[in-house]
């Protein structure tokens, strides 16, 4: 049985990086770097996948950058300008395009929840060719993720759907939680920016492939 049965839900939103965009080795890889370069230990995939979260600052502090020395703003450009200059070697998680078109088969509206930056992820999904799927794009207009429960909220106060009709599908704990502070529903995917330890104890229904959405 799929986890999202047909005509159960009204609306869709998506996550875009690590649900959509496959790209938590890339933010491994450049944060490993980065950490390096300041004489820090480097990261492994275990580690980030265990004190990775929103707002990031946090998740920068838990890694040992000390703000008093390094502005948060500092890092975090140097961070998303590698990113900026990278991200297009990722790959869009299998089965996507074949989900999005189901959904879109079954007319339901899709849109971007997500705490990047919305230009970035305009790019993304021209780069990708998968704006055609989607109605909006409710991101930030910074790079430093703080995080998106007030995008969450300006969505549903111009949504016509109730927010039990709504779905958000994510890959961290954040979209859990942001789901609930709403009264949307979540599918999480385990898809590497998290530990999946950490979305079982969500305890909502969690996916190893976009494809068992469907399947």
């Amino acid at each position: 049985m799929p986890l999202i049965p047909p005509g159960r839900y009204q609306y869709i939103l998506w996550d875009w990086n690590g649900t959509l965009l496959d790209d938590a080795a890339l933010c491994v890889e450049i944060m490993d770097q980065l950490l390096r370069r300041y004489g820090k230990p480097g990261l492994t995939p275990e580690r980030y996948q265990r004190i990775f979260d929103f707002p990031v600052r946090d998740y920068y502090q838990a890694l040992g950058f000390d703000f008093s020395r390094t502005p948060f703003e500092q890092v975090g450009t140097e961070f998303m300008v590698e990113y900026n200059r990278r991200w297009r070697t990722c790959r869009i998680r299998p089965h996507a395009q074949t989900v999005l078109r189901r959904f879109q088969e079954q007319s339901i509206p899709q849109s971007i929840l997500s705490a990047a930056s919305v230009t970035l992820v305009q790019q993304g999904l021209q780069h990708f060719d998968l704006e055609s799927f989607f109605d909006d794009i409710h991101g930030l207009d910074h790079h430093y993720a703080e995080g998106k429960l007030a995008q969450a909220q300006a969505f549903l106060s111009r949504c016509t759907a109730a927010p039990e009709s709504v779905l958000l599908i994510g890959d961290t704990t954040h979209d859990h939680q942001v789901a609930r502070a709403v009264g949307m529903d979540c599918v999480l995917i385990h898809a590497g920016h998290h530990a999946l330890e950490r979305l079982q104890a969500c305890g909502v229904p969690l996916c190893t492939t976009l494809q068992d959405l469907i399947a």
